[in-house]
Parts: structure tokens; sequence; C-alpha cells
């Protein structure tokens, strides 16, 4: 995970995450397992289907998006944790669709916090 950190004024800052592919397979793992609750397969009980079977189950799509709150959320906190700002507005990712079509690595598009 890479933190840049732009300086707007006194009291504001713009902060830009970038992900890897590291941070973003253990993302979708955390989704994976999030999902695999509600999957049914047959020849499985319900939230008892393995991983690689609900991979190839589960909507890439509802994966992407799962995956990618996932990995926002994770990095967001980690960012504003190490620094004592209070986030402003909510972060949003230029590489979404990038993510979504080929797992190449999540950008979020800067978020604003107070110093």
């Amino acid at each position: 995970m890479k933190t840049t950190v732009k300086h707007l004024s006194d009291t504001r800052v713009l902060v830009t995450i970038t992900l890897g592919a590291t941070e973003l397979e253990a993302a979708e793992q955390v989704a994976l397992k999030k999902l695999a609750k509600n999957v049914k397969v047959d020849g499985f009980r319900k939230g008892h289907v393995p991983i690689a079977l609900i991979k190839k189950n589960v909507d890439p799509n509802e994966l992407g998006q799962e995956t990618i709150e996932n990995a926002l959320s994770r990095a967001v906190r980690k960012a504003i944790s190490k620094r004592t700002y209070r986030l402003l507005s909510v972060p949003k990712s230029k590489s979404r669709n990038s993510y979504l079509e080929n797992h190449s690595n999540l950008q979020p598009k800067a978020m604003s916090c107070l110093k």
C-alpha cells in the first residue's frame, strides 16, 4: 500500500492510496468468505462450500464490488490511523472498473481529511 499526502491548506489534506495485488488478494479472500455464507452449491450445505467453488459460482461483479469495498475500508482505516486526521469524504476509486475487468491495482481517488 502506497499513501501520498498533499496539503491543501492549514487544515485540509488530500490523501491518495494505491493498493497492490497483495492487498487486493487479501481483500478478495475476505469477500469470498463473506459471500460464502449465501452461496448454495449442490452437494454442500449452505455456508460450507470450499472457497474454490465459491469463486466459480459467485457473480464476478458481486465479488469485485465486495472486494473493492473491503480493500478500501481497510486501506482508509490504516492510512487514517497512522495520522491524526478526520475523514471528511468517502473515497472514490478511479480504477474501480479496471479492477473489475482484470484485477489490476486499485487506486482510490483521494479523500479529503481534516488535520
